[in-house]
């Protein structure tokens, strides 16, 4: 039900915000870690943070496969 999902969403948004840093530094000590980006990008884009999804998706699109 929605009134569920608006509690669980600032309970969500706050963990996120916790986990935020720690997923910065690993894309700060491993530049080119896939898996780091697209963390990074989601966790931007959950916090409403478009610009800073927006650099890391075109870090992603520089990456080979």
């Amino acid at each position: 039900d929605q009134k569920k999902a608006k509690e669980m969403q600032v309970d969500i948004d706050a963990n996120l915000k916790e986990a935020l840093p720690h997923w910065e530094k690993v894309d700060e000590l491993q530049p080119n870690d896939r898996t780091a980006l697209e963390t990074l990008q989601y966790i931007y884009m959950q916090l409403k943070m478009y610009d800073k999804a927006e650099t890391v998706a075109t870090k992603l699109e520089g990456l080979e496969e």
